[in-house]
């Protein structure tokens, strides 16, 4: 539950910021027969990520690795222990672009990562970081990590961005509820 709250944070910056219209939170690949593509678990069934003609710029978020843990030992009075997880995720991102230049990806990838990164509260003892590792606008390679067997059809009047990012997320471990964790 904390990497939702987390995510649905950093999904709440991005639209006050303007620099989304339809943001999807963490989604896994869904598989069926001989096709691979994300799609997001909501209110008991799998939506898959598109209407990308629809929506303007669509955002979401894969994880792409095994989170890591450790636990340490806090300094603040109430904590103990101070559990440390960190997810290796992407933020994909479909943008309409009809003013499309060798920059436009650039300009996107700009204005995300001038508001995405940095620290979020989840609660009194739960807190996360975000940090941007790099990105890549290659519609090839995109379309190849996140699609098998579906023809998305990557038009060139689209931008697509893939952001590789850290989240490293702090808990007070004594302090977790079974909703939380």
């Amino acid at each position: 539950m904390i990497l939702a709250e987390t995510i649905k944070l950093v999904n709440e910056r991005l639209k006050v910021a303007g620099l989304t219209s339809k943001a999807f939170g963490v989604c896994e690949f869904l598989r069926k027969e001989d096709k691979r593509y994300p799609a997001e678990y909501l209110n008991g069934e799998w939506q898959s990520v598109g209407g990308y003609d629809k929506n303007g710029l669509t955002t979401y978020w894969r994880k792409t690795g095994t989170a890591n843990v450790q636990t340490t030992r806090g300094e603040l009075v109430a904590c103990r222990n101070i559990l440390n997880i960190t997810y290796p995720l992407r933020l994909i991102i479909v943008a309409q672009n009809n003013k499309k230049n060798a920059y436009s990806e650039d300009h996107i990838f700009e204005l995300i990562a001038g508001t995405i990164p940095g620290k979020y509260n989840i609660s009194q003892t739960i807190w996360a970081n975000l940090e941007i590792n790099s990105y890549t606008n290659d519609r090839e390679a995109i379309e190849a990590q996140e699609y098998v067997g579906v023809d998305v059809k990557m038009r060139n009047n689209f931008a697509y961005l893939s952001i590789n990012c850290t989240l490293v997320v702090k808990a007070d471990a004594e302090c977790l509820t079974p909703n939380e964790a």
